[in-house]
């Protein structure tokens, strides 16, 4: 079993292929297997969810956050100004400058 997690670990922490798996792991359809249950029975998310507390302790701050940021200042900058990046709206394909609808 863990071997299955080494496998794991290596696929999440250098981003290859599944078949890009070294010969010394299991084989690459074992360890999907188990991905794929992990993931369906939620043991995956149990995992990262314990791992995220003990990161948040030995940090010395609280294992749950207490606050949260809901939206963006930037974005309403944004959309106030408009989604426009080009303003003049130059189409290079006909050469000539058009009206931008906001």
């Amino acid at each position: 079993m863990r071997e299955v997690v080494n496998g794991l670990m290596y696929i999440l922490s250098t981003g290859c292929q599944w078949r890009a798996i070294p010969k010394d792991l299991p084989p690459r359809s074992s360890v999907y297997d188990y991905f794929d249950l992990w993931t369906y029975d939620g043991t995956l998310e149990r995992i990262h969810h314990v791992l995220y507390e003990q990161c948040r302790e030995r940090a010395q701050r609280e294992a749950s956050p207490t606050a949260a940021i809901i939206g963006q200042p930037d974005r309403e900058k944004r959309r106030k100004r408009g989604a426009c990046i080009d303003p003049h709206g130059y189409d290079a394909g006909k050469k000539r400058t058009t009206k931008t609808l906001r």
